[in-house]
């Protein structure tokens, strides 16, 4: 790797963009998109080659005690209190910790918006995601590139037993009886996106090798309670998965497996992006 590149992913360069808030720990979990194209981001093409939202109102969100929600809907997009970062990480299905800036975009990328956007007719999720990032593009002003570093990993594929997985109902009540960090319930929820949550816990990248389609409802229930002793030093760490029970818990309960190894691993590097005009 080029010592530009090595320079861009430093440690002065690179903001982790799960801090704005991927999603709401405990809360339903509404994503579900298809790859992002490979080679140079969309951003980076011409916003005539890609679809396009037919109308979009974008308008800024100052709470702060609320967490922010997406959902995908058959004829558009409807964002409430979600931060740039997030949308980012929505757009191009990449875990926020992957996306890399300069850390004066740090305030921006907190910046919560609301966004409903309409196409007009059914889209299939896959063609609402490219909207998202032309709409980023065309709107934010958003510029970016790809690139690519070798680094430990956590594989996630689907465990010897088999899947434990039920296919999604649609939107679900949300069950009073899990609470995080011990339980969290998933709901509507594609497997690249639970990736995502276990990126952000398990301080690696998580790739999704289960192959799994379509949108799935499930709970996780982690054993933490020898992180939540009198042990200040092990409170700190009840964020951190990777001491929790998670291997055991989610080949038993879901019927997947997280395997340690190394890979490339593909970043988004946010070269340019502006705060949008409201409309």
């Amino acid at each position: 790797m080029t010592q530009r590149i090595a320079d861009k992913l430093g440690s002065g360069r690179k903001l982790l963009l799960a801090a704005a808030g991927l999603v709401a720990i405990g809360g339903p979990i509404l994503f579900g998109l298809a790859d992002a194209p490979q080679g140079k981001a969309q951003s980076q093409v011409a916003v005539g080659s890609r679809p396009v939202f037919d109308a979009a109102s974008i308008r800024p969100n100052t709470t702060t005690n609320s967490p922010g929600w997406t959902r995908f809907e058959p004829a558009g997009i409807n964002i409430q209190r979600t931060s740039v970062a997030s949308l980012i990480s929505t757009a191009y299905r990449i875990p926020a910790s992957l996306v890399s800036a300069d850390p004066r975009m740090r305030d921006l990328f907190a910046a919560r918006y609301d966004i409903i956007a309409k196409a007009g007719h059914e889209v299939p999720k896959d063609q609402l995601a490219l909207m998202l990032q032309t709409l980023l593009a065309d709107r934010f002003k958003l510029t970016l590139h790809r690139e690519n570093k070798l680094q430990p990993v956590y594989k996630l594929v689907i465990a010897k037993g088999g899947l434990k997985l039920r296919e999604s109902q649609g939107p679900q009540t949300r069950d009073p009886n899990c609470a995080p960090p011990k339980c969290m319930a998933f709901n509507n929820t594609d497997i690249w996106s639970f990736a995502a949550v276990l990126a952000d816990r398990m301080g690696r990248p998580v790739l999704d090798l289960t192959g799994l389609q379509g949108s799935w409802d499930f709970t996780l229930r982690l054993d933490m309670d020898r992180l939540t002793n009198d042990d200040p030093g092990q409170k700190t760490n009840i964020s951190d998965w990777s001491l929790s029970s998670i291997f055991t818990d989610i080949e038993k309960q879901l019927g997947l497996k997280l395997e340690s190894d190394k890979a490339p691993v593909e970043t988004l590097v946010i070269d340019h992006i502006e705060r949008p005009s409201e409309n």
